[in-house]
């Protein structure tokens, strides 16, 4: 659960409402390949904004995603991790969003005694 602050846009008071996210994840480790795969979903509801204090009908938002993660172990301590969100337009499930995909790689460093 998130809560946000509002903010001022072009002379009007924007007032956020609280946002939930769910999320599930779930695969397998090659522990002996040093790989590590995932699959899961995403759920996010959030009600609508107001406009100096007035909300509209209908502008509340919700999105579902199938997530896709994978991590790689280049050495003990560095771990190449890739991940892929494909937003879901699916009417019961999503409203105010269409199909988007938001690819990601980054990069994974253990500090300490991990050896």
């Amino acid at each position: 659960m998130a809560f946000r602050t509002g903010y001022e846009a072009r002379g009007s008071e924007i007032g956020l409402a609280p946002r939930l996210t769910l999320v599930g994840l779930a695969g397998p480790t090659f522990e002996s390949l040093g790989l590590s795969l995932g699959l899961g979903a995403l759920f996010e509801t959030e009600g609508a904004p107001s406009i100096d204090g007035v909300t509209l009908d209908g502008s509340s938002r919700r999105r579902s995603a199938l997530l896709l993660l994978g991590g790689y172990d280049l050495t003990q301590r560095w771990t190449l991790l890739a991940s892929t969100a494909l937003d879901l337009p699916i009417s019961e499930l999503g409203q105010s969003e269409s199909l988007g995909i938001a690819p990601a790689l980054g990069a994974r460093f253990v500090w300490g005694g991990f050896d």
